[in-house]
């Protein structure tokens, strides 16, 4: 680590916020000893003005040593300003870091879940799309037999509801006719399993 950045603000690894600081600090530094300068030419031209030479002594070691504050202050800038620079592309990759190991932790949780509670809600779900199917075969049975003895059959379509507009989310292509194969496995666990497919054609 530099040894100015140690010294202004230890030897810990700063960060891009403390780094910040130290610069806005340095700046009103930097201000200050300017000012202190400007101040000094004043006492100075009153001391030549006036004959003094102790009082034209005090007004060149004033300036000199605002001068050299105002040195000191920059060259801290500078530096801090080019640590400043390389805290924030080292903070910006290590939350990048974060972010894709939490992103990871995240997916084996997931699959975890998937592993876990996939069967049953697959089965839960063949059996309701059995159902559904169930119902309008026997719909549609009824119906034709209506027809042919004259008899009015009133019988809702079960999945009426997927054609009103309701809120939720939607899965485009996924269908629930033709629920082929039995489930036997987890879908993306074993390599080339393939145990639930939908045919989309309606």
């Amino acid at each position: 680590m530099n040894n100015l950045i140690a010294r202004l603000l230890g030897r810990r690894q700063p960060t891009s916020d403390a780094l910040a600081d130290q610069i806005e600090a340095q700046k009103a530094a930097l201000n200050d000893a300017q000012a202190r300068t400007a101040a000094s030419a004043a006492s100075r031209r009153l001391a030549l003005d006036a004959g003094d030479n102790a009082a034209l002594k005090a007004a060149d070691e004033t300036r000199d040593t605002a001068r050299r504050d105002a040195e000191i202050a920059e060259h801290a800038i500078k530096t801090l300003e080019a640590a400043l620079t390389g805290a924030r592309e080292t903070e910006e990759r290590d939350a990048f870091r974060a972010e894709v190991e939490a992103a990871r932790a995240a997916g084996d949780d997931l699959s975890e879940r998937i592993r876990v509670e996939y069967p049953r809600l697959a089965t839960e779900l063949a059996d309701l799309l059995a159902a559904i199917e169930g119902h309008n075969s026997a719909r549609r049975r009824l119906s034709a037999r209506g027809r042919e003895l004259g008899e009015t059959v009133e019988i809702e379509e079960v999945e009426a509801f997927r054609r009103k507009p309701r809120l939720g989310r939607h899965y485009p292509g996924l269908g629930y006719r033709d629920l082929i194969d039995a489930i036997d496995n987890l879908p993306g666990l074993h390599a080339g399993d393939d145990s639930i497919r939908y045919a989309v054609s309606r």
